[in-house]
């Protein structure tokens, strides 16, 4: 195993319209990742929340800068598409392997 970089995405969708449109924005920008629906809390309501996940599995500085890069994008193009006052973007270090 090596370590690696783990990005979620937070995102409100209201219905299954906009997942599909997550899904499709997302394969627009990455061929890998992992799409899980939940219940969050945005100031105190609830919402319908997606939740993009995205595992950097190459490697290089380089990739790893363009990976982080494509990642803000796409967070960039949900808050705006989605009308969202705030996307929700975690970076955290993981271990990871491919077998």
């Amino acid at each position: 195993m090596s370590k690696t970089q783990r990005f979620r995405i937070y995102v409100e969708t209201v219905d299954e319209a906009e997942v599909l449109w997550v899904k499709s924005s997302t394969s627009a920008y990455f061929e890998s990742f992992t799409i899980c629906q939940h219940v969050g809390y945005w100031k105190g309501k609830e919402e319908k929340t997606t939740v993009v996940e995205l595992i950097n599995v190459e490697e290089g500085d380089d990739y790893f800068a363009a990976f982080t890069v494509r990642v803000k994008a796409l967070a960039q193009v949900l808050k705006v598409e989605l009308n969202q006052e705030k996307v929700l973007v975690v970076e955290d270090e993981v271990e990871a392997s491919l077998v």
